[in-house]
């Protein structure tokens, strides 16, 4: 991973996961987890082998990984989009995540309840 200014980062990392797997990244302060999930997701300029990443379409990436990130990030839309910005699950398939997460609840008694429209950062949401 080189930052815009050239500054190679990460170096040497070889990793091999198989298809389907889930992995957790781990690691002390400052260990670089931010970094290398910020590569995967295009958010910045990585190489792996000599290949730029950002030659792999975002879609590809993105329908493929997912990240339980350290900051809260609610995208400008509605509820449901944010659970399944891609519109691939049916409400009913919705419904059964949050009731595993015990949310139902709290989007039942929410104004607008999936269709409820979330603010700029999530900032009408609680962060804690």
């Amino acid at each position: 991973m080189r930052y815009q200014d050239g500054l190679q980062v990460q170096k040497n990392i070889s990793v091999s996961i198989k298809g389907g797997k889930k992995i957790i990244v781990v690691g002390l302060t400052s260990s670089w987890k931010s970094s290398l999930m910020s590569s995967l997701f295009h958010v910045t300029e990585v190489e792996s082998d000599g290949i730029d990443i950002s030659s792999i379409s975002l879609n590809a990436l993105r329908l493929n990984l997912s990240i339980i990130p350290q900051d809260l990030v609610m995208f400008c839309n509605t509820m449901c989009y944010n659970l399944d910005p891609f519109e691939e699950k049916s409400k009913y398939k919705l419904w059964e995540a949050l009731k595993k997460v015990q949310l139902t609840k709290a989007i039942t008694v929410m104004p607008g309840g999936l269709g409820k429209q979330v603010a700029e950062g999530g900032k009408n949401f609680s962060q804690g």
